[in-house]
């Protein structure tokens, strides 16, 4: 059985971007499925003692535990040897690649997030009442974020660090992923946005396929479309 543990739902964004990093490296890794719509992350024992503040994902590695996303990625990508490209040993592509992980929660992902919680998840898999204003607040935010993804973050060529992948583009690629499973798209088509997400997905192939197995099924039975 392998030493690396995940604590992880496919639902949440962060948690398919390292699931994700993880089957394109062929990394192996046991599986700890933690269903946030019914509140698994609340009740797991194992998950309390890896992560007190009971968020994920979360990781165990051997004893070694540590959460938050982009930690995560930047350890894995560190210890398990991965092609320089994830995360590139030479100080200036490093940088662009942190750069983006620390402007992409406050942003990016601060308003795919708000607005597909407040408006899809809210009612349609948590019980809870829609948060319309929420949701319109957490559009312009995204659509915001956007313009500067696109204007400046890919700037440099086709991916966020250059001319190749690395672990910056898996975040913000599953967080407009998320927001596909509705009948809403923030950007046009063949716009930057849209060639680097072609991109990323032809790149990563089975392993996009795989850790986004469920948005693709959501996809298919229209589940957070407007009128489902």
């Amino acid at each position: 059985m392998p030493e690396l543990r995940i604590f992880y739902d496919l639902l949440s964004q962060p948690c398919r971007a390292v699931v994700l990093f993880l089957e394109a490296n062929k990394i192996p890794y046991e599986s700890v499925v933690i269903s946030l719509a019914e509140g698994a992350h609340m009740k797991n024992e194992d998950l309390g003692k890896v992560n007190p503040r009971r968020t994920i994902p979360a990781m165990d590695d051997n004893g070694f535990h540590l959460s938050e996303s982009g930690a995560i990625l930047r350890y894995l990508a560190a210890k398990y040897k991965v092609p320089d490209h994830w995360y590139p040993s030479k100080f200036e592509n490093r940088a662009r690649v942190d750069e983006y992980l620390e402007w992409n929660d406050s942003n990016l992902r601060a308003g795919s997030s708000g607005f597909f919680y407040n408006k899809f998840a809210r009612p349609k898999v948590f019980g809870l009442p829609a948060d319309l204003v929420k949701a319109e607040e957490g559009k312009e935010k995204l659509e915001k974020a956007i313009t500067t993804f696109e204007s400046y973050f890919l700037s440099r060529g086709k991916f966020i660090g250059g001319d190749d992948i690395s672990i910056a583009d898996l975040k913000p690629l599953c967080e407009l992923t998320q927001i596909s499973m509705t009948d809403y798209k923030p950007y046009q088509d063949g716009s930057k946005v849209d060639v680097w997400m072609k991109n990323c997905k032809e790149i990563l192939g089975p392993a996009y396929d795989k850790a986004h197995k469920f948005v693709n099924d959501v996809i298919e039975q229209g589940l957070f479309k407007s009128n489902s």
